[in-house]
């Protein structure tokens, strides 16, 4: 650049350091490349008043510059890679990012950025029991560790990765485009900065290997399906010494023969006779936790509901418990002996003649009625809504 800084900048020797900055962002905007494309003069002039106030702007420079005139700063020489560009100047007055400065020579390169692991999904089943009671379940989950034999670096032993000299160490391609820059990945060290002279043989020089790996998961009691068991720092491992990913356990539960869950309750149905339900009598009722004696009261309907107190499953928040629910189905003989079937016949007898249970009493009043819809109602008729009692579904267990 020729000619005085002060006379580039049109300041006095004497300016104080904010008419000098003053004056230079009046410049900076008037000649900014974005205010005159294509205008290679004006382009002239932002640089040169960037490199004046580069010198100016600086105390310390300033101060050599008045003493010596600053032959270097007058006849500069080429640039250094990490000098600060006019870009650079102008953004550290009006703000705005600015490109990672590249490494002088034979300066050591910058490690690679670290990259945190992938997460994995591994999808368990369990059985209904293990839902309701918790368990330990052991899985083999296929990922990638580090190396041990190269510690991740993918050089083979005894060998030292060295600056990828496309990039400098950088990992990035600077690509000027006027007064702008654009910058990419580097092709050669894919982003890495480093180039490795021969490749670890445990791991083809990807610092990384495949195995599987058994892993205990803890299966809380209560666990509903398609519960998502987090497991950190269980996932795949990171690249350039960052951290490993997490492991998501998608709990799948099984169907159960006999139980279903309703919430925190478990439902059963329990068949009985027909002679258990006339003159109750004990069964034996399932239960997550074993078997237990229900007392059947006399005279109980098709359907009635039994609760068996904190028999159900954990609250995953409350910590109590749910209940179970015995649901009662009567069993009605697809085929009977002789012998059965003069019992039958004989309690058919005995309902003929003696006084019939009230509901039977009362659907054949209202059958009457529908076969004979002209005949007014007698006023001892009642209705059939009015008889019919439903079973009780709140008894409680023994």
């Amino acid at each position: 650049m020729a000619g005085d800084y002060y006379t580039v900048l049109g300041v006095s020797r004497g300016a104080t350091q904010a008419e000098i900055k003053r004056k230079y962002r009046e410049l900076a905007r008037q000649y900014h490349p974005d205010r005159n494309p294509g205008d290679q003069g004006a382009e002239d002039r932002f640089k040169d008043a960037a490199e004046a106030y580069r010198v100016l702007g600086d105390p310390d420079l300033r101060a050599e510059y008045d003493r010596a005139g600053s032959p270097a700063a007058r006849n500069p020489a080429p640039r250094n890679p990490s000098a600060r560009s006019a870009g650079d100047i102008f953004n550290d007055i009006f703000g705005g990012p600015r490109p990672a400065p590249r490494p002088a020579p034979n300066t050591p390169s910058r490690k690679p950025a670290k990259e945190r692991g992938r997460d994995l999904r591994f999808a368990l089943d369990i059985c209904f029991e293990d839902a309701a009671l918790g368990a330990k379940k052991r899985i083999s989950v296929p990922q990638t560790e580090r190396c041990s034999a190269c510690a991740g670096t993918g050089a083979e032993p005894g060998s030292v990765p060295v600056i990828c000299p496309d990039c400098g160490g950088q990992g990035s391609i600077s690509h000027p485009q006027g007064f702008f820059e654009t910058h990419s990945t580097c092709a050669r060290c894919e982003g890495s900065g480093r180039l490795i002279p021969q490749d670890c043989v445990a791991c083809r020089g990807r610092g990384r290997v495949r195995l599987d790996r058994s892993i205990e998961v803890q299966i809380p009691p209560g666990v509903e399906d398609g519960t998502r068991l987090k497991l950190s720092g269980e996932g795949e491992a990171g690249k350039n010494d960052g951290p490993p990913g997490d492991l998501f356990v998608v709990v799948s539960v099984r169907p159960h023969p006999l139980f279903q869950r309703d919430g925190a309750d478990v439902v059963v149905d329990v068949p009985i006779s027909l002679a258990t339900a006339a003159l109750g009598g004990d069964v034996d009722v399932p239960t997550l936790e074993g078997r237990v004696r229900l007392h059947i009261p006399a005279g109980t309907q098709h359907g009635r509901v039994f609760r068996l107190k904190r028999k159900g499953f954990p609250g995953q928040r409350s910590g109590d418990f749910g209940d179970q629910l015995v649901r009662t189905q009567l069993l009605v003989p697809e085929r009977i002996s002789p012998r059965q079937r003069r019992v039958f016949e004989e309690l058919r007898r005995l309902e003929s003649d003696e006084s019939k249970p009230p509901q039977i009493e009362a659907y054949e009043a209202l059958m009457a009625r529908l076969a004979h819809p002209d005949d007014r109602e007698s006023p001892g008729t009642r209705e059939f809504g009015d008889s019919v009692h439903s079973g009780d579904s709140g008894g409680a267990g023994d």
